[in-house]
């Protein structure tokens, strides 16, 4: 199961960077760097499109999943206040 919203890993990655500097959390980390796919090495490959899609999952329980980005910032203020 996954939230609603698309992103990739490196919107995803970013979006993490982002809220925890947001919430005053000091970083290793400086500069995030997007990648293609296929220069990240995997022992398998990975698919041109891996979107999760949750229209059937809501739809046969009658629940409406969050968007990424609002769990995420959940996730985030929780993180933030053990750091």
């Amino acid at each position: 199961m996954s939230n609603r919203g698309e992103t990739s890993f490196y919107g995803f990655a970013c979006a993490i960077v982002d809220g925890l500097r947001r919430r005053g959390v000091q970083l290793a980390v400086r500069d995030m760097i997007a990648i293609p796919s296929q220069d990240y090495p995997t022992k398998a490959p990975r698919p041109l499109n891996s979107r999760l899609d949750v229209t059937r999952l809501e739809m046969t329980f009658g629940i409406r999943t969050p968007d990424w980005r609002k769990a995420l910032e959940t996730e985030l203020d929780e993180l933030s206040m053990r750091a």
